[in-house]
């Protein structure tokens, strides 16, 4: 009975050693990486500072981050909102690497497209403003052909936006000169000096999108996100 006491107590002992250790080494690995407020924390601060936002919140649980932006540029344009679910690395200091992969939807309102486009001239426009409807856009500005001489022409388009990997491009375009549609040479050669209408490579990340969606006044990529729970952090200027 001593010999198994003394094996129990052993055995007992060796095992608070284990547990010991076991709890030491999730401690550390935990400082390592920080916990998910610290984590969102320098999540926020770096899109912050990378894109100046007017607002930024953003929500950790893990290695998973829910973010919403307002106010970004992307390509010069300004972007109302954009919204993550990304997957993190959660050791990572700079924003490249920190965010592995994403899900994102973004909306981008008629009047910022506008405001762009008054800002700065595309190749070959000027006074170019578009409106967005439910099925389509429409556009009119004035295109400066060259030919052996220049002259100003004022066009009329109607299309629809499409999203691919580089952005929202115009699609399905017509071009319109005094009513009578041009030909699809002239189409093609306009729509290289406007498209992408918006370029999601400036963000250092990778980001997938799921559909676009029109409505009057607005374009949407949508994924279907969800937000959760966790800790959160918000900045704004």
């Amino acid at each position: 009975m001593r010999l198994f006491a003394m094996y129990r107590l052993l055995f007992l002992a060796t095992l608070l050693v284990l547990c010991s250790l076991a709890t030491q080494g999730g401690e550390s690995a935990l400082a390592a990486t920080g916990d998910d407020q610290e984590v969102a924390q320098r999540l926020c601060d770096a899109l912050f500072e990378r894109f100046s936002p007017e607002e930024v919140q953003v929500t950790v649980n893990e290695d998973r981050a829910f973010v919403q932006a307002r106010g970004i540029l992307l390509d010069g344009v300004r972007v109302e909102l954009i919204r993550l679910d990304a997957r993190i690395d959660r050791s990572s200091r700079d924003l490249e690497s920190m965010v592995r992969s994403s899900m994102g939807e973004l909306t981008l309102l008629e009047r910022d497209v506008n405001d762009f486009f008054a800002r700065n001239e595309r190749s070959g426009f000027s006074n170019l403003s578009f409106r967005l409807l439910e099925d389509r856009f429409e556009a009119q500005g004035i295109y400066n052909a060259k030919f052996i001489f220049s002259i100003r022409i004022r066009l009329r388009a109607e299309g629809i936006l499409a999203l691919r990997d580089h952005g929202i491009v115009l699609d399905r375009v017509g071009f319109y000169i005094e009513g009578r549609r041009q030909p699809e040479a002239f189409t093609e050669q306009i729509l290289k000096s406007l498209n992408p209408l918006l370029s999601t490579s400036d963000l250092p990340f990778p980001v997938r999108f799921r559909e676009v969606r029109m409505s009057r006044g607005s374009v949407s990529l949508l994924s279907g996100l969800k937000p959760f729970e966790g800790a959160t952090v918000r900045r704004s200027r």
